[in-house]
């Protein structure tokens, strides 16, 4: 039999890109469960290899269908915040008949390792994996099938169970879980044998040990067959809730998942602890302390925050644009150029001639369109008539070009309403260091290191072209039938050519990242020597040939070999395109005649015949 999953304690972690809460587990495990564990698993700690399928935080609340790739069925789902609070955002399925799945790939004869968090409130028919269907929505078009049976009378219990080969209904139970408890989950996929592994634990951040750590079912197997086996690629990442008993109104919540890009077996965790000395923020961000400066005082301007509304706020700027706030002076954030990712400030909730009792939520601004729901955290409670306090983080919108122009972060009153004051402390930036290895760091942005090349899949795959798909995106997205497109950012390959701004726009959606406005294309591209860069060779050279034409922040080839697409779009009135619409092609010069600017001037170009322009001169990057 398996040992329960024991221990009550609970550490609180409020930081400033995730909000975890979960039981701490001290597991037992004997030595002749520990003896059937497969012998020769080369471990490895690899963080760096894990790449995002989903965080779900710069997600709009509500709905996720058709946000980033995600295709569900209507009524089965809600982007909110963590239930144990704090600002992180998390995906809630429901358990009765939900239908989910986004493009996630493992190729037919690969092994990746699978990384997630999952939780759930109330027993119920909850299953998750990888499909390899374009839409599937059977238990059948599982591949790796985990997750819990409906409660019935005879199974009250909370099991954690997979299917193990392809027999009806045959479900092997690997642990007993504990409601209100994020898992961290790790799914060996190795799709030769189409077998899987399973490892779990619940202390925030920590990486899984590989014997410790390591599920099994009562006959002490530790490898377990698909539900169903497949000789095609597996290409989604799949959530079926429903059947049996199923609670009408369960709770399933998933989080934070990863792929891993190699076959390594990768028992680290992708999100680290993140706050190892419990300041309320990711250690992996840099604060930068300021001397306390007032920035929203509702007294002085637009008056109390009404009840069930909220309200948007700058975290820094002018006396002037913080006037509009109630801010009293100056409060320039402390690195120019440089987009804060979260705030420590203190919130004062002051009392009004009628306020009662209530609660004051900051979010980031980005998803006041749909505030957070009812019981999702707090800011500061406040009791009738209190004036009360309370030094927090706040997290600010993300990613930094979807916040509004009216501010990074918004403040809900709930139940009554409140004035507010706020006095910000320091401010939170990413750590050097802190992208991706095939990106860089410019600022709080991450920019692909290479051009970007195009691939079958989201990482590994085959190298295609971007006439895969139609220019004008239709059958891009990741859940395109042989169609779909994805960037990667890869040395010693030849980049994309020809793509459509379309194209070029829906590839970086499908890795989970976006096209660079021109802006932050100018930021990454400054400091790039021309002298060294493929500006006259008049042949397109593979990614990172040229290993001088580098830019300070170790972007390659933003001088040379292509014209690069970015997100910025201006009317189409004088270039006689036949779109409505036409976006800026960003370069410093260009390898082939026609288009050579002067090498190292700051050129752009409006290309004729507008997004759906496809020449050989342009290619594009992400960033994220």
């Amino acid at each position: 039999m398996k040992l329960r999953l024991s221990g009550a304690g609970h550490s609180y972690f409020v930081r400033a890109s995730h909000a975890v809460n979960a039981a701490r587990i001290w597991r037992a495990r004997s030595l002749s469960i520990m003896a059937g564990l497969c012998a020769g698993l080369m471990v490895v700690s690899a963080q760096a290899a894990f790449q995002v399928v989903e965080t779900f935080d710069s997600l709009i609340l509500g709905d996720i269908n058709a946000q980033n790739g995600w295709v569900a069925s209507a009524g089965s789902n809600e982007v909110e915040l963590d239930p144990e609070g704090g600002s992180n955002q998390v995906l809630k399925v429901f358990t009765e008949s939900g239908l989910l799945h986004k493009a996630a790939s493992v190729a037919k004869g690969t092994t990746r390792m699978l990384f997630l968090r999952f939780r759930f409130e109330e027993h119920g028919a909850y299953s998750f994996g990888l499909s390899h269907l374009t839409n599937p929505d059977e238990f059948s078009d599982f591949g790796p099938e985990l997750g819990m049976a409906a409660a019935t009378a005879g199974d009250p219990g909370n099991d954690f169970r997979v299917a193990n080969s392809s027999t009806t209904g045959v479900y092997d139970v690997l642990e007993v879980l504990v409601p209100g408890t994020w898992y961290n989950t790790w799914v060996l996929v190795d799709h030769s044998s189409d077998t899987y592994q399973v490892w779990m634990n619940a202390t925030p951040g920590s990486d899984a040990q590989e014997a410790a750590d390591q599920l099994d079912n009562d006959a002490a197997e530790t490898v377990f067959g698909f539900r169903t086996p497949t000789a095609s690629n597996l290409i989604n990442f799949f959530i079926k809730t429903g059947s049996g008993s199923s609670p009408v109104d369960g709770r399933f919540y998933i989080d934070d998942i990863y792929l891993e890009n190699t076959g390594d077996i990768n028992l680290s965790n992708p999100l680290g602890d993140g706050d190892n000395n419990e300041d309320g923020a990711d250690d992996n961000l840099v604060y930068v302390a300021v001397e306390p400066c007032r920035i929203v005082d509702t007294r002085n301007a637009a008056g109390a925050i009404l009840a069930e509304t909220s309200r948007n706020f700058l975290v820094s700027g002018t006396a002037g644009e913080l006037a509009v706030q109630g801010g009293s002076t100056d409060c320039p954030a402390p690195r120019a150029g440089s987009k804060p990712l979260a705030v420590s400030a203190y919130v004062l909730a002051v009392k009004t001639a009628t306020s009662g009792n209530g609660v004051l939520t900051a979010f980031p601004s980005n998803t006041s369109g749909a505030t957070p729901p009812v019981g999702s955290g707090s800011t500061v409670n406040f009791t009738a008539q209190q004036n009360i306090g309370n030094t927090t983080t706040i997290k600010l919108c993300a990613p930094t070009g979807a916040c509004p122009a009216n501010g990074e972060f918004a403040i809900l009153a709930r139940s009554s309403d409140q004035h507010t004051i706020i006095d910000v402390q320091g401010y939170y930036y990413p750590a050097t260091g802190s992208c991706t290895d095939d990106m860089v760091a410019a600022g709080s942005l991450c920019v692909d290191r290479y051009e970007a090349s195009l691939w079958d899949a989201a990482s590994g795959g085959t190298q295609i072209p971007a006439s895969t798909c139609l220019a004008d995106g239709s059958n891009c997205g990741a859940d395109g039938l042989n169609t779909a497109i994805f960037a990667q950012s890869v040395a010693g390959v030849f980049p994309a050519v020809a793509p459509s701004w379309f194209q070029a726009s829906i590839a970086c959606a499908n890795v989970g990242k976006r096209l660079p406005s021109a802006t932050e294309w100018q930021m990454a591209a400054a400091g790039t020597n021309a002298a060294s860069c493929n500006v006259t060779s008049g042949v397109l050279a593979i990614t990172g040939a040229s290993p001088d034409c580098v830019s300070t922040a170790g972007a390659f080839d933003m001088v040379g070999n292509l014209w690069e697409w970015t997100a910025d779009l201006t009317p189409d009135v004088t270039s006689g395109g036949t779109s409505a619409q036409t976006s800026l092609a960003a370069g410093f010069g260009d390898s082939h005649a026609g288009l050579a600017p002067t090498p190292g001037t700051d050129t752009m170009f409006t290309p004729g015949d507008g997004t759906i322009a496809t020449n050989p001169d342009f290619g594009f990057r992400c960033v994220r």
